[in-house]
């Protein structure tokens, strides 16, 4: 019988490739990033842009997100749009490729819902409209400094560990990925970290039916399953028609040994995803039997 033992391993020590120079180099293709690469190209300057998926957007496409909040100032008798810039730009994109809901008032606050594959084609447009070199699959493992000063990226991909060389990066990782690696102070707060969510869409919903539901009525349902056994964290959250026929909800509650996992713990965010996925079944079925217009709902798709 082998025995393994733990501990470290050594790695030989290697030569990497430098696969692209540029001006500017960003890491994480998400909102910021984007704009930022757009914002520098738009300078004049040469911009690589490396994300670690297949598409741009972060949050707003990986997760499944739907709908852009802290866009608006709220009143009690109107919802102004307040936030513009780069912003509006996407919208306009969106618009035009039939992407956009209507802005969904909730609470004490409004967002503006939007379809997710619209949303990963405007930001390709937009990017290379720009001349940004989006460079995909390409996960940050590292850099290389020369003395006090970042020298190069190291990305690892299905060719290998590459090297990305430029005069200026921006992090844009979301971790700040690239200050740690730097070797820059940072600091993670790890007992003020919020619960996430397993973003949900649904299919074969009566949308005019949801439409008419209110907020209290739709808790007021779920309280009731609760109440029959269905294990529900939430009775409470974000639950719009973003299109006829498809809801998306934000509605589930990710604990994982009662806590808030710990995003940085890799065995941790393992389990998170699939209790997040577990907790979407539940709510599926829950939704089915005790919300109007979901009789005949399926789940489409989830987000990580």
């Amino acid at each position: 019988m082998t025995t393994y033992s733990s501990g470290a391993v050594s790695e030989p020590a290697r030569s990497t490739s430098v696969f692209r120079t540029a001006d500017v180099c960003i890491a994480g293709g998400g909102a910021a990033g984007v704009a930022a690469a757009i914002a520098a190209a738009r300078a004049g300057a040469k911009v690589v842009l490396l994300e670690r998926e297949g598409f741009l957007g972060g949050t707003l496409t990986s997760v499944s997100l739907g709908s852009i909040c802290g866009l608006y100032a709220v009143t009690d008798s109107s919802v102004q749009q307040i936030v513009g810039g780069f912003c509006n730009e996407v919208i306009e994109r969106l618009r035009s490729l039939d992407g956009l809901g209507e802005t969904t008032r909730w609470l004490e606050t409004a967002s503006l819902p939007y379809d997710l594959f619209a949303m990963k084609v405007a930001l390709d447009q937009l990017v290379q409209e720009a001349k940004v070199e989006v460079l995909f699959h390409a996960m940050v493992v590292g850099v290389v400094m020369k003395e006090r000063e970042l020298d190069a990226v190291l990305i690892e991909t299905k060719e290998g560990r590459l090297a990305i060389r430029a005069k200026a990066f921006v992090d844009c990782s979301g971790d700040a990925d690239l200050v740690n690696f730097a070797g820059a102070p940072c600091e993670v707060s790890e007992g003020d970290l919020q619960f996430p969510t397993t973003m949900v869409r649904f299919g074969g919903v009566d949308t005019d039916s949801l439409g008419r539901l209110s907020r209290p009525a739709l808790r007021e349902r779920l309280e009731q399953a609760v109440a029959d056994g269905y294990d529900l964290p939430r009775t409470a959250g974000g639950v719009f028609a973003e299109r006829p026929g498809l809801a998306h909800l934000n509605i589930t509650k990710v604990a994982v040994d009662g806590k808030s996992p710990n995003p940085f713990d890799l065995s941790v965010m393992s389990r998170a995803e699939v209790a997040g996925r577990e907790q979407v079944c539940t709510y599926l079925k829950a939704f089915r039997k005790y919300v109007p217009g979901f009789e005949s709902a399926f789940v489409m798709d989830t987000g990580a």
